[in-house]
């Protein structure tokens, strides 16, 4: 039995029905989550003598982020949209959204405590406070991609400023592809929304 968000399996679902969907290995609807549930309150299971919450979060990385919490342990999945190892990876064409990754900070920064262990889908465990600066530089980085779009600039141009150059040293991983990649999301996201 396959347990995962509604949008998830709607993905899945979708790709099943696409042109190519011989050649995904996702098609296969022996594979569709069985249980699935949205957003609204977390989803508990009890087992082991331990609580673990599933915390739906709104389109973040993807259209169906969780943050799975085990209470007792005082451990955090956080998944993709918070990262130490590159730049943020928005992801667009699966559901992503800034709007989403900035609320499932928050989120995360309520889910945790000072002494919450946060196991994000890529690099290192981290703590709440590390996620503090991550959030700053996303605003930071936003807020230039905002002003060239009002200058009239297009992607090319923002993409020529370096606008995460003042974090590229601070960034594990952040390869002049990582950070085109979260520059380009910001802007296509942005343009869209007319900022």
């Amino acid at each position: 039995m396959i347990f995962a968000r509604e949008e998830l399996r709607e993905g899945m679902v979708r790709l099943s029905k696409a042109p190519n969907a011989a050649t995904n290995p996702v098609a296969n609807p022996a594979g569709f989550p069985v249980i699935t549930y949205g957003m609204g309150e977390p989803v508990k299971i009890h087992m082991n003598d331990e609580v673990v919450d599933f915390i739906p979060i709104r389109a973040a990385h993807t259209g169906g982020d969780t943050n799975i919490k085990f209470e007792k342990a005082n451990v955090l999945f956080i998944g993709d949209f918070y990262r130490n190892f590159g730049y943020p990876f928005i992801d667009i064409n699966n559901g992503g959204s800034l709007k989403g990754m900035l609320e499932g900070l928050d989120a995360t920064m309520k889910s945790a405590d000072a002494n919450t262990t946060l196991v994000p889908g890529h690099g290192t465990l981290i703590k709440r406070d590390d996620i503090i600066p991550y959030r700053d530089m996303i605003l930071a980085v936003q807020e230039k991609v905002q002003q060239m779009i009002a200058q009239g600039k297009t992607l090319q141009d923002v993409l020529a400023a370096k606008v995460t150059a003042p974090y590229d040293a601070k960034v594990a991983g952040g390869t002049g592809t990582s950070a085109d990649r979260f520059v380009t999301a910001l802007y296509q996201q942005l343009k869209a929304q007319g900022k």
